[in-house]
This record gives C-alpha cells, structure tokens and sequence, in this order.
C-alpha cells in the first residue's frame, strides 16, 4: 500500500515537471538570446566608433570603409552579414566630423521572443 502511494506521488511530480518545463526552458532561451543581443549591440557601436575614429585621422581614405569596420567587429560579429557602412562628413562647429553608421542583420535562436523581429534574424544600426 506504501509502494502504490508513493508511485502515485511520483506520478504527480513528473506531470508536474512535464508542464513546467518548457515554460522555463523557453524563459532560459529568451534571456539568453536577450544577452547575445545586448552583447551584438555593444561590439556593433564600438565598430562604428572604432571606423568613425580610423576615418577621421589625417590620411585615411574612405576605400577601407568596410574592411576596417570588419576588422571592428570580427571577433564578436560575422562580417558577411554586415551591410555596407554609411559614411557623412557632418560639420560640427569650425571642424569637419566623420559620422559612420552601421547595420547588422543579427540572426535569432528564438525569434517569437524578440519584438521587432522579422523572420529569423533582428536589425541591429549603431552609429559612431
């Protein structure tokens, strides 16, 4: 009679598992994924400040755009999925400025969890 009881607990305790299981599982993923995009943003910004730095000293030529934005970014972000930078020369008082932005099509593990989403992958623009 003991057995049956305690089997019958048992029992309840993996349905109980079953249900919650995914619920948690799919909060695991989502703060992951959330982190992986906090951390894409970070080194995408510091990629457009590191490229709007190397273009606004004396000599540099706006033929390595892409390349030194690459460089930027590549030990944290695939460069092939890096769009073409957009390089201004804005006027800030008497000084010319160099303004670079870039867009990164950031791709998604859980992508119904990210607002702004289209289809698999989310937008990143960061501007330096």
């Amino acid at each position: 009679m003991l057995f049956a009881e305690e089997m019958k607990r048992s029992g309840q305790t993996l349905v109980e598992f079953a249900l919650a299981a995914p619920i948690l599982f799919l909060l695991l993923l989502g703060i992951i994924q959330y982190g992986l995009i906090f951390s894409a943003s970070l080194t995408l910004r510091h990629g457009a400040q590191v490229t709007s730095r190397t273009l606004s000293l004396s000599g540099a030529t706006t033929n390595n755009v892409s390349t030194v934005a690459c460089q930027a970014i590549s030990p944290m972000l695939d460069c092939s999925k890096l769009q073409a930078p957009q390089v201004t020369y804005p006027t800030v008082g008497p000084n010319n400025a160099v303004q670079v932005k870039l867009t990164y099509n950031l791709p998604l593990i859980v992508s119904f969890v990210v607002p702004g989403a289209s289809g698999n992958t989310l937008t990143l623009t960061a501007t330096g």
